[in-house]
C-alpha cells in the first residue's frame, strides 16, 4: 500500500498556522506579565504607604493626653514636620515615654538628617528617662513650652533611620474642630487639631532603584506645597496623573508615582 506524504503547500500552511499560534500565545504571555509587573509594583508602594500609616498611627495613639506636653507640626514642610511625645518603647530609656519625629530626607543642605544618597522617609525614637525633666508646663501665655527649647526634644542624625525607602514626598496637614484646614499653626491652635492628615508620594523599590537620586529629588520638588485651606493630596493626584509634568523623568518611572492620604484623629489634649 502506498502511502502519501504532505505537499510542500500543506507544510507551508502548517507553519504558517503554527507560527500565528507561537505568536498569538507569545502576546498573551507579554501582557500577563506586564499586567503582574505594575499589580507588583503598585502592591510594592502600597506596601511602602501602609507601613508609614501603621507605624504613625500607633505613635499617634501614644501621645499622651495633656495640654501641657509640646507638639511640634511644620505644615507644609519636607523636612522635620512632625515631632511629639508618645508611650511607645524605644531601645533607650526607661520612663516608657520617647519623643518621636518623622521626616524627609532630601539632601546635606536641607536641615534633615542624611540616610543614604536617595530622599526617603526618616523615623526618629528616642526613649527618655526618669531623671529628664522640662519637658511639660506651659509657657507664661498658657501655651505648652516651645519643643524647640526642651532640651530633652532635640535629636541628633543617629537617632534617626529609613523607614521607607521609597516614599519621596511627604505633606503634613491637619484638621481643626471647626472643619478647617489652616495655612500656618500657631502653638495656640494644637488644641484645637481635629485630626492630622498626613500625605505621601510613593514609588515601589524597583523604579527607586533605577533612578538616580536627583531625579528622585527632581520627582519630590514637583509636588508644591499644599494651597492655604486645602489639604495637598487633590493636587498631588493631579501631577502625579501628568507623565509631562516630570521632564527627564522615565515614563514608566512617571507612571509608578502613587499618592495616599490619611487621617489620624486626635484626642483633646
Amino acid at each position: 500500500m502506498k502511502t502519501r506524504g504532505f505537499t510542500l503547500l500543506e507544510v507551508l500552511v502548517s507553519m504558517t498556522i503554527v507560527g500565528m499560534l507561537c505568536m498569538l500565545l507569545a502576546n498573551i504571555a507579554g501582557g500577563t506579565q506586564k499586567v503582574v509587573g505594575e499589580t507588583t509594583r503598585r502592591l510594592d508602594a502600597d506596601g511602602q504607604a501602609q507601613l508609614v500609616f501603621g507605624r504613625m498611627g500607633a505613635d499617634i495613639a501614644g501621645m499622651p493626653r495633656r495640654a501641657d506636653i509640646p507638639v511640634s507640626i511644620s505644615l507644609n514642610s519636607g523636612t522635620a514636620a512632625f515631632t511629639f511625645f508618645s508611650e511607645v518603647p524605644s531601645v533607650s530609656g526607661s520612663r516608657g515615654l520617647s519623643v518621636v519625629s518623622y521626616c524627609m530626607k532630601n539632601d546635606s543642605s536641607s536641615g534633615a538628617p542624611v540616610k543614604g544618597n536617595k530622599t526617603s522617609l526618616l523615623r526618629a525614637s528616642k526613649g527618655l528617662e526618669w531623671t529628664d525633666t522640662g519637658f511639660m508646663g506651659t509657657a507664661a501665655n498658657g501655651t505648652p513650652v516651645s519643643m524647640s527649647d526642651t532640651a530633652v526634644s532635640q535629636l541628633t542624625d543617629a537617632d534617626y533611620d529609613v523607614l521607607a525607602s521609597g516614599v519621596i514626598r511627604m505633606n503634613i496637614g491637619c484638621q481643626l474642630k471647626d472643619g478647617s484646614i489652616p495655612g500656618t499653626l500657631a502653638a495656640a491652635d494644637v488644641s484645637r487639631i481635629a485630626a492630622i492628615v498626613v500625605t505621601l508620594v510613593a514609588l515601589d523599590e524597583s523604579t527607586v532603584k533605577v533612578l538616580t537620586p536627583e531625579q528622585i529629588t527632581a520627582i519630590a520638588d514637583t509636588f508644591g506645597e499644599a494651597q492655604s485651606g486645602k489639604l495637598a493630596a487633590g493636587d498631588w493626584e493631579a501631577t502625579a496623573r501628568n507623565p509631562d509634568n516630570f521632564p527627564g523623568i522615565p515614563r514608566h518611572a512617571a507612571a509608578a508615582l502613587r499618592v495616599y492620604q490619611h487621617f489620624f484623629p486626635i484626642h483633646s489634649f
